[in-house]
């Protein structure tokens, strides 16, 4: 399974985070099959400029923003039209390098159309996440 996200950091504090590694967890699904940031793309539907994952730092009162890769092998799941309850975490230093421990950024709904359920296996969808666009989208 590999999911493509535009992301967009924030940092209210004065002091750099440095960002170590991501990852999505499906809520309703076993914590322990989580899908890992494998890469950053420069724009969504072209791998041109594919990079692989690094850590990354979010500069004090700055926003930092990517379109990351997220993967998952083997991914014997596919989407089906309907909603998904997704967690974003990322790893973080401690005061000490070796103190690294995961933090919950944001937990967020990924709306999958029926259009989109059916292509996902095979091709990239990019389409606005909001159920009212996707709605509306549909019924013309």
């Amino acid at each position: 399974m590999v999911l493509y996200l535009p992301l967009v950091f924030y940092n209210d504090g004065p002091i750099p985070i440095m960002i170590q590694n991501l990852r999505l967890t499906f809520i309703n699904e076993a914590p322990d099959r989580p899908l890992w940031f494998v890469a950053t793309i420069h724009k969504l539907i072209s791998s041109d400029d594919r990079r692989l994952a690094v850590q990354f730092p979010v500069r004090g009162r700055e926003a930092l923003s990517l379109i990351c890769e997220f993967q998952r092998r083997p991914a014997p799941f596919l989407f089906q039209e309907g909603s998904y309850w997704i967690r974003l975490e990322a790893q973080l230093w401690g005061k000490r390098k070796r103190d690294a421990y995961w933090e919950d950024l944001v937990t967020f709904e990924l709306n999958i159309s029926a259009q989109a359920a059916t292509q996902a296996p095979e091709v990239a969808v990019a389409y606005d996440n909001l159920r009212e666009t996707l709605e509306r989208n549909l019924s013309t």
